[in-house]
């Protein structure tokens, strides 16, 4: 009897762990249409992108939202490009900009050219104004190699190659106010242009 005593919990416990091992192996393949067992879920990977199916009659996956570990980002001190020296890192272009100094002239990548369709790149403004007291003076602004655009309400403004976009700025409000020293925007591509917002990206 006392061997049985102590076996049976040996016997509970194997069998335990067997199935916490055969909960944590998991396969993932391309199908993100079929559903999963009834009770439990499946992920599909397409294009690098994991996708949720579970077990109802449904085929309407939940996509992962996926980061990478690092950002590629990159500063400037004075005009120049966006570009990671070197064109990329790691393969990857620019996705966020820190801009150091008053008046410069960013120099956005071609709008025409397929790699960046659907871009979008973070900036922080900080403007400094080159005066050791000064962390900016009362005229900051932001110039761009390129025709920006603003949608705001029905409107669509646009700002050409080297106006201030800052303080000076008449219309939209939106840009005048979110332009600013600590702040954050957003230039997109769309429809083969450059757009302004301040929706922001997690980083």
């Amino acid at each position: 009897m006392k061997k049985t005593v102590f076996l049976l919990p040996f016997i509970l416990f194997s069998i335990v762990s067997f199935a916490q091992r055969q909960r944590t192996t998991s396969q993932f393949d391309a199908d993100t249409v079929t559903n999963a067992k009834s009770g439990f879920y499946g992920i599909g990977v397409r294009d690098s992108q994991p996708f949720l199916i579970d077990s109802k009659d449904n085929t309407d996956a939940m996509r992962f939202k996926m980061e990478h570990k690092y950002i590629v980002g990159v500063q400037l001190n004075s005009s120049d490009n966006i570009e990671y020296p070197g064109g990329s890192y790691q393969g990857r272009r620019s996705e966020f900009v820190s801009l150091n100094k008053d008046s410069l002239t960013v120099t956005l990548p071609n709008q025409n050219d397929t790699l960046n369709f659907g871009r979008n790149i973070t900036f922080t403004y900080f403007g400094f104004s080159g005066s050791l007291f000064n962390y900016y003076d009362l005229t900051y602004c932001v110039k761009f190699s390129d025709t920006i655009f603003v949608l705001s309400g029905d409107n669509t403004y646009f700002f050409t190659p080297g106006t201030c976009i800052g303080s000076m700025t008449t219309a939209p409000n939106a840009v005048k106010y979110g332009i600013k020293p600590g702040a954050s925007f957003v230039i997109s591509e769309m429809d083969r242009r450059w757009y302004l917002h301040f929706n922001g990206i997690d980083y």
